[in-house]
């Protein structure tokens, strides 16, 4: 009979998208986050011709292979050093 693998992890643990194991998410976690998100972090809202987001912008950044964040923020980067901001 085979061994049990023992685990340092508790058996709820579950894994991400990625596959990464993470203890459980409770409430005290959860306002942390909100609190992080809060005060550390600004939101943008960007709004662009359904067209043209589906033509050039969509397009470019999957070839890209960055997330659509990671993208506009290179973008903006690049325009603020090149303009010397």
């Amino acid at each position: 009979m085979p061994q049990k693998k023992h685990s340092c992890f508790p058996q709820d643990v579950r894994t991400d998208r990625f596959g990464v194991r993470a203890m459980p998410y409770n409430e005290t976690a959860k306002k942390a986050t909100i609190k992080y998100i809060k005060d550390k972090q600004q939101r943008i809202e960007i709004k662009w011709k359904k067209t043209d987001y589906d033509t050039r912008i969509a397009p470019a950044i999957e070839k890209s292979g960055q997330s659509v964040s990671a993208f506009i923020k290179d973008a903006v980067e690049e325009k603020i050093k090149r303009d010397r901001l």
